[in-house]
């Protein structure tokens, strides 16, 4: 049941990049975001869907894929200045959001970063260092 769900995925997907052109380009410019250790989860999930049939390694690689979501998420709040955001705690309430509760607080700021675009500013990490 798994192999023809996974086929049918595969088919939608093929047909839809075939017929329609501007699904190819943004399909690329995702292809491009996507990390290695992504892939790697992904791929456990899928293998655990398909040969472990209690659903372990299924849930073990939706955890860890959840889990690298949301270092994703905060090492983007972290690498934020305060000047950033538009009010003055902004930044220490996205982050109490993502430490008390995780998988509302990554929702929450990835919908917030795709509503108002990229970061204005990024602290440079060896530019910090040199700093302190």
């Amino acid at each position: 049941m798994a192999w023809f769900i996974l086929g049918l995925v595969a088919v939608g997907l093929a047909v839809g990049l075939a017929a329609r052109p501007d699904w190819r380009a943004r399909f690329r410019d995702a292809l491009r975001h996507i990390q290695p250790w992504f892939v790697l989860a992904l791929a456990v999930m899928v293998g655990g869907l398909l040969f472990d049939h209690s659903g372990v390694v299924f849930f073990v690689g939706l955890v860890a894929l959840f889990l690298l979501a949301w270092v994703h998420e905060f090492t983007l709040l972290m690498r934020q200045g305060d000047d950033a955001f538009p009010g003055r705690f902004d930044k220490p309430i996205w982050a109490l959001l993502l430490i008390v509760l995780p998988p509302v607080g990554v929702l929450a700021f990835w919908s917030y970063r795709q509503a108002h675009g990229s970061p204005a500013k990024v602290i440079d990490a060896a530019a910090y260092h040199e700093l302190s």
